[in-house]
């Protein structure tokens, strides 16, 4: 299980400029474990000044959308249990951004 999250920053004080982090956590990890920077899966930048167009985040999220589908199918991973792989499935659990991002998504 994996949330995306899409989180809108300025990355320097005084810029009027913001980009866009879209990222996953993996829910299945410890909590304690969740948020840290290693087990984080940064998906992509959206790049400033502002923000995109409706069109534009659809464009920009589709290939990620396509590869969770794939994963939500099932592929075959090495493990730590065991290394000639089993079948592994991912699927999206929750969306967390802002109520603005929320009607684009």
């Amino acid at each position: 299980m994996v949330s995306l999250n899409v989180d809108w920053f300025q990355p320097s004080d005084g810029m009027h400029y913001s980009c866009g982090g879209v990222y996953l956590t993996i829910n299945n990890l410890p909590r304690s474990s969740r948020m840290k920077v290693s087990n984080i899966i940064l998906v992509g930048m959206i790049p400033g000044p502002g923000e995109p167009t409706d069109d534009q985040l659809q464009n920009f999220m589709r290939p990620m959308i396509a590869e969770l589908n794939t994963l939500y199918g099932g592929i075959m991973m090495p493990t730590y249990q065991n290394r000639n792989g089993e079948m592994v499935r991912v699927a999206l659990m929750s969306v967390n951004c802002d109520i603005q991002w929320v009607k684009k998504l």
